[in-house]
């Protein structure tokens, strides 16, 4: 099959859609900067619950405390050899995630002896679902902003990042991965936590949302369905509140360099819709790509991984520079 590859590079103009107002704009805003000033009020509780060595490094897990007070779970392999390190940090994907510590932590990704490595699972996923659970998660506090559980999501994901950007072995320069849901954490952590330097999301999940159901496709026609039908919530309403959440207004406060990778025909996450979020950062160094033929929600391509790589690397670089710091690989 032959994969065709679309890159955009830079600034790409458009006209503006509903809710793109700046009254909108600096409403949305004030709204996620109360959100993280009531977070700074939960006393920060950090809990280390297991610790091993692997291959070169020294593997943890925590568990730390956040939004209303719920645990979340952060793995951290460091390099056991001593010296300053940069970190990447990958946000999870949709789904419970039964696995063992094992799997979690010696994966290629937790195993590079070249960086910090680290992953998070957030309320609802993995390890914490001890409140949260992750049935009808996608639908658990969905008829106000105010009680959405993506809003404790997100509050995970802002204080995930600080605790590990005071890693001792930290040398300043974090980047965040994710795909899908990760995706999508890795795009609003990027505009909400100003410490991470440089994201890789593909696919990210809730990125233009009124464009998610233009073929009665999971997730958006079976959440306005169940928002009308068992709460009386009329779509528009629904869509108003879950504008708080779409990753296409985050967007919008998001000044590092950027790739974005997509799928042609996403049956989740459409093409279009993650477009009116690239087109939103502000930052020129950005890239989204579309790979073609494409009709699933997610896909593997060395394209994928060669082009974003490159990317990485070029930015890296230019960063490392800046900041005037060694690098270690």
């Amino acid at each position: 099959m032959k994969t065709v590859v679309s890159i955009f590079f830079g600034l790409i103009l458009c006209s503006s859609n509903a809710q793109n107002s700046n009254n909108f704009e600096e409403i949305f805003f004030k709204f996620w900067m109360s959100t993280i000033e009531e977070q700074n009020k939960i006393p920060y509780n950090v809990r280390k619950l297991r610790e091993e060595e692997f291959e070169g490094k020294l593997i943890s897990l925590y568990k730390i405390n956040s939004w209303m007070n719920i645990d979340f779970h952060v793995y951290v392999s460091e390099p056991i050899e001593e010296g300053l390190y940069e970190t990447r940090i990958m946000f999870s994907p949709f789904g419970e995630r039964d696995y063992s510590f094992d799997e979690v932590t010696k994966d290629y990704f937790m195993i590079d002896t070249n960086f910090i490595a680290v992953k998070v699972d957030n309320r609802g996923q993995g390890l914490s679902r001890e409140v949260i659970s992750n049935d009808r998660f996608i639908l658990n506090g969905i008829k106000s902003k105010e009680t959405y559980v993506y809003r404790g999501v997100f509050m995970d994901i802002v204080r995930a990042v600080y605790f590990v950007s005071e890693h001792k072995k930290s040398n300043g320069i974090i980047v965040a991965f994710g795909g899908s849901q990760g995706g999508m954490l890795t795009l609003v952590a990027s505009a909400l936590n100003k410490k991470i330097n440089l994201a890789i999301a593909r696919i990210p999940f809730f990125a233009g949302i009124e464009k998610y159901d233009k073929d009665n496709q999971w997730p958006m026609r079976w959440i306005m369905n169940t928002s009308m039908n068992e709460r009386g919530i009329s779509n528009k309403k629904q869509y108003e509140e879950l504008s708080y959440y779409d990753v296409k207004n985050f967007a919008k406060l998001i000044n590092i360099p950027i790739f974005i990778g997509s799928c042609e025909n996403d049956p989740i996450t459409p093409y279009e819709a993650i477009l009116d979020a690239f087109v939103n950062i502000r930052n020129n160094d950005k890239m989204i790509y579309v790979v073609s033929p494409c009709n699933t929600h997610g896909y593997k391509s060395n394209i994928d991984q060669e082009i974003s790589d490159i990317f990485l690397n070029r930015h890296l670089e230019r960063i490392y520079k800046q900041k005037g710091v060694k690098k270690y690989y």
